[in-house]
């Protein structure tokens, strides 16, 4: 029987929404040091979507 979507690439899904929530914060961090608030919230949606990846895995 074939395995599900989740169950075959949950530690690649859980290790990309670390990796793009770790380079996040350099992201967002910018847009606070340099007061760029699309900056910021650009970081904050790839922030939600790395959330989203986890949850889905997780």
């Amino acid at each position: 029987m074939a395995e599900s979507f989740k169950k075959k690439y949950k530690l690649q899904g859980l290790v990309t929404s670390v990796i793009l929530m770790w380079l996040d914060f350099i992201v967002i961090y910018l847009g606070l040091i340099n007061g760029n608030s699309a900056l910021m919230a650009g970081g904050m949606a790839v922030m939600l979507g790395a959330t989203a990846i986890a949850y889905y895995f997780g």
